[in-house]
């Protein structure tokens, strides 16, 4: 499986870190795991990928599958926190309270401000800036 955006790759790295406990010799925790979805795809051992303890008697394709649906959930909830941020961004546009160079942009802001707004809009109101 190839991975073609950052936040892909950022999201299985990060799952694959909370599995491996050693890269081996890869270069970072996305590309350990590109190695070992090879090798379960060909049916070989990894021989220098080290598991944490608590999964050091699973099967290698059982790993892979927790990388995968950890790596899923990971990138639901990044997905999840950009779409607040856009929400924000919009928002702060229209009312005009958005930097016009960007160079001040709280984004931790715009994703409490996307998230008002999306709870604004459940309760059945529209959002009021």
């Amino acid at each position: 499986m190839s991975i073609k955006t950052k936040v892909e790759q950022i999201a299985y790295g990060h799952a694959t870190a909370q599995v491996l406990s050693e890269l081996g010799q890869q270069e970072n925790w996305y590309k350990a795991y590109e190695y070992l979805s090879e090798c379960v795809e060909r049916g070989d051992e990894p021989d220098d990928l080290i598991v944490w303890q608590p999964f050091e008697h699973w099967e290698w394709k059982d790993i892979l599958e927790q990388i995968e649906s950890e790596a899923e959930s990971l990138l639901s909830t990044i997905k999840s926190v950009l779409g607040l941020a856009h929400k924000g961004i919009i928002q702060s546009a229209i009312d005009c309270s958005l930097d016009s160079d960007m160079t001040q942009l709280d984004l931790i802001g715009m994703v409490e401000l996307g998230n008002d707004i999306e709870e604004s809009e459940r309760a059945g109101g529209g959002y009021a800036a």
